[in-house]
């Protein structure tokens, strides 16, 4: 399967999946 593309939200240090409501990604 492809990779879920979800509207991220910037939440400090990690980014909030305003979709999901989990970690999408760390930076």
């Amino acid at each position: 399967m492809s990779v879920e593309v979800c509207q991220t939200q910037k939440i400090g240090p990690t980014y909030l999946c305003k979709h999901l409501r989990r970690v999408c990604g760390q930076t």
